[in-house]
Order: C-alpha cells, then sequence, then structure tokens
C-alpha cells in the first residue's frame, strides 16, 4: 500500500525499469547476431534503422522525447504508462479521495481539446494542412499530456471507482472517438482480420476458463510485461531465419516459443531480482527531494488504469 508519494512513484518504477534495461541491452546485441526483417516502402515503414549505443544509453532512461532511437520500436508504450503514474500520482497527493474522479474530468476534457484540435486541423475539415501552432499543440497534448491515451487509462480507473454514471459514459465515448481517430486514417487496418483475431480470442479465453481454470491466461498475465518486451524484433528475426528452412507456420510456432523462453528466464533474472533492491533506493532518492511527506490516496497502491504492460505484485516462489 502506498502512503506517500515517494512509496508510489518507487513501486511504479522499480517494477518496470530492471526488466527494461536488461531487455533492451538483450535486445541490441541479439539484432545485431540475428538480424530482423526491415521494411521501407509508401505504405508501410518498419526497422529501417538499428538503433545505436547512444540510443540504447538514452532510452534507458526513457529519454526517447528528445529525439533518441527506442531499440526495439514497442518500448514506447512503456514511457506513456510512466507518464500515466506521473499524473496519477500527483493527482493523489492533490484530490486524495477524489482523486480517480478528478482525473476522469481530466480525461475528458483533454480528450475534447484534442477531437476539436483533430477536426479543425484536419484537410477535409479545414481544407488546408495543420498550421504550425496546431501542430505544437498537438505535440504537447499527445507527447507531454498524452491526450489521446488518457480515456482509456481513466477508464479503468472509472471502474475501480465502481460507478457507472455520466463520467463512465462520458469516457466511454471519447475512448470509442480516440480509437476511431487512430484507425481512420490508417489503409491497413483490416475490420475482417481484426474480427477474426477477437474470435480466436474469445474462443481461447472460454477453452481455458472451461479446461484449465483461466490457469493459461493467469500465466501469460503473470509474464505479459516480459513477453511484451521481447515478443517483437527478436520472436520477427526468428521467424525470418527460421522461414526458409521450416516455412511460415512452423517458424511462427518457433519464433513464439523462443519469446515465452525470453520472458520467463529473464524474469527471474531481472525483473524480480532487482525489484526491491531498486524500490529502497528510490525511496531513498525521493526522500532528498522531501516526496515522503507527500501523502496520497491509498487508492494508489493498485492502479486500476487500462495497463499497457501488467505484472502481479506477488513474486512466485516467494511468500508475501
Amino acid at each position: 500500500m502506498s502512503r506517500s508519494l515517494a512509496d508510489f512513484y518507487a513501486k511504479r518504477i522499480s517494477r518496470i525499469w530492471p526488466l527494461f534495461v536488461v531487455a533492451g541491452i538483450f535486445i541490441f546485441v541479439f539484432v545485431r547476431i540475428l538480424p530482423p526483417p526491415s521494411v521501407d516502402s509508401e505504405l508501410i515503414s518498419f526497422n529501417r534503422e538499428q538503433a545505436g549505443f547512444v540510443d540504447l544509453v538514452m532510452t534507458s532512461f526513457f529519454l526517447a522525447d528528445f529525439g533518441f532511437r527506442w531499440v526495439d520500436g514497442v518500448f514506447w508504450s512503456i514511457l506513456v504508462e510512466l507518464k500515466f503514474y506521473f499524473f496519477a500520482g500527483l493527482f493523489a497527493a492533490f484530490f486524495r479521495n477524489r482523486y480517480i474522479e478528478v482525473f476522469c474530468v481530466f480525461a475528458i476534457v483533454l480528450s475534447l481539446i484534442d477531437g476539436i484540435l483533430v477536426y479543425v486541423s484536419h484537410p477535409i475539415t479545414a481544407g488546408l494542412d495543420a498550421g504550425q501552432w496546431q501542430k505544437s499543440a498537438s505535440r504537447i497534448l499527445h507527447g507531454v499530456l498524452i491526450a489521446n491515451y488518457l480515456p482509456f487509462f481513466a477508464l479503468g480507473m472509472a471502474l475501480h471507482r465502481g460507478k457507472f454514471d455520466s463520467i463512465f459514459n462520458a469516457l466511454l465515448l471519447m475512448a470509442c472517438f480516440v480509437f476511431l481517430i487512430a484507425i481512420a486514417d490508417d489503409d491497413r487496418f483490416d475490420v475482417r482480420r481484426m474480427a477474426l483475431f477477437l474470435l480466436v480470442s474469445a474462443s481461447f479465453f472460454v477453452l481455458d476458463h472451461v479446461l484449465f481454470r483461466g490457469g493459461i491466461l493467469f500465466w501469460f498475465g503473470r509474464y505479459s510485461y516480459a513477453l511484451y518486451l521481447f515478443h517483437q524484433l527478436p520472436g520477427l528475426a526468428i521467424i525470418k531465419e527460421l522461414t526458409p528452412v521450416w516455412r511460415i507456420n512452423l517458424a511462427t510456432i518457433a519464433g513464439f516459443a523462443s519469446v515465452v523462453l525470453f520472458a520467463w528466464f529473464f524474469s527471474f533474472l531481472a525483473e524480480w531480482r532487482f525489484r526491491r533492491p531498486l524500490n529502497e533506493w528510490l525511496l531513498s532518492l525521493f526522500r532528498l527531494a522531501r516526496l515522503d511527506r507527500v501523502k496520497v490516496s491509498h487508492q494508489t497502491s493498485r492502479p486500476a488504469g487500462m495497463r499497457i504492460m501488467t505484472q502481479p505484485e506477488t513474486v512466485p516462489g516467494r511468500a508475501h
């Protein structure tokens, strides 16, 4: 349970940082030994350039906003989550037991501003390209304030709040709006494939519940953060290497199995091993800034926002 802003921030960062750094170093070396596929065309651009050593160091401290390249493109969302934690901690400190409600209103207001900006600057509605002030406002809204993700985080917090009122309904509508904006100009979005994916996923959840009482889903939830960090470049590199020999289906299975192995191994190697020592070090650091004197609502100990990545508090094999 987090009792101060220092405690809250230390817990959140210590959960994310150790495995993040190790994953970055591993992938940095891995892709130089086994290069993943790259695409550079008019329709899509993927993995055109590898990150350099300076990029690795700087993004290990989440400094990608200053122009450095992530080692793996999927790492961008970790920074978004950290920004959410920063805002959630501040709201909990200033608004205490009302922080969820206030945060939800904050998310709605920023989403509305963002939506209006998108509308007035879109070539179809405005008849011209966005001006410089609109581009600057968009960078602030999306880069600093993560306005395009706040409705999803706030929805989870609203569910934790347990009141399905007008605030919840407004958040739901804003989340739908943000989703539609995200796919509106993306010609690669395939409704049929998305529908098939949702159908297969739903079938898997039902079978897992009937046959294993949710055991498979629980296992993947335990290692979901590690799976997320390792799934893209290492998995694609293995698939690329094995496809000429094993064909795409077997190569995909081998790539998936390798990612699961990486996730399991590095979780025990780094994530749970260094979480507590890092938490203590961060607490000492935050105490120097007197953040331990800033009390927060006890609700912040388990933020219910939509997680981009999750891990349970408990450590396998240890009693709590």
